[in-house]
């Protein structure tokens, strides 16, 4: 059994496991209507506290098991779960783990989970997510403007993250966009030890990248 309490200025609420909630209002305190509401108030601010922390563990499993190889469903109830937390950073996560998912299962709805992942990094100013979900747009037929791949190639020949500019140029290239140069490619590779290069990453092994690119 796990507790958790709260102190407010009226009464100790606490929380019993995942769905017991006792509240205890002070003897000498004389109750409100304003006392109700932030009970109630504190209540459900931990309830969404508790989604939140559930939600993101989860992203995390999802993650875990893509990069084990274990490619399952987009998991649709997760992804209805972090819209209505409204946590932007969280939704750009999920939308991206759940899109690679469906990238290695051939699934239709790949492209509008990269551009949703996209959109919510474009927002928040996550460069590494918006090159890695940009890519994968791009490499499913999603992204089409021009100017945002042209960006995106620019960034991944630039990229000093380990993993991060080898996978996004060749999901370019998969999506039609130009090669980078030997030179270029042999850098961004370079950035993994050679030791791990037939492991998964956030979406390809090297081992694939350098598939894709060399092809």
């Amino acid at each position: 059994m796990t507790m958790r309490a709260l102190e407010l200025e009226s009464c100790t609420v606490t929380f019993i496991d995942e769905d017991i909630v006792h509240t205890h209002f002070k003897d000498d305190h004389l109750v409100s209507v304003e006392d109700v509401q932030r009970m109630f108030e504190a209540i459900e601010a931990e309830r969404c506290r508790h989604a939140y922390l559930e939600a993101r563990a989860e992203w995390l499993l999802r993650s875990v098991t893509y990069r084990m190889g274990d490619d399952r469903p987009i998991d649709e109830e997760l992804l209805d779960a972090v819209e209505a937390l409204g946590a932007r950073h969280l939704v750009a996560l999920v939308a991206f783990v759940e899109a690679t998912h469906g990238y290695r299962r051939r699934d239709a709805r790949v492209g509008e989970l990269a551009r949703r992942s996209h959109a919510a990094a474009l927002t928040l100013g996550d460069g590494l997510g918006l090159l890695l979900a940009g890519a994968l747009a791009t490499a499913v037929g999603e992204l089409t403007d021009d100017e945002q791949r042209r960006e995106l190639h620019r960034a991944a020949c630039a990229s000093d993250v380990p993993g991060i500019g080898i996978q996004t140029a060749a999901l370019l290239v998969e999506g039609g966009g130009p090669c980078p140069d030997e030179a270029t490619i042999a850098r961004l590779a370079g950035t993994v030890p050679r030791a791990h290069w037939s492991k998964r990453m956030e979406l390809l092994s090297v081992d694939e990248a350098l598939a894709r690119l060399r092809r």
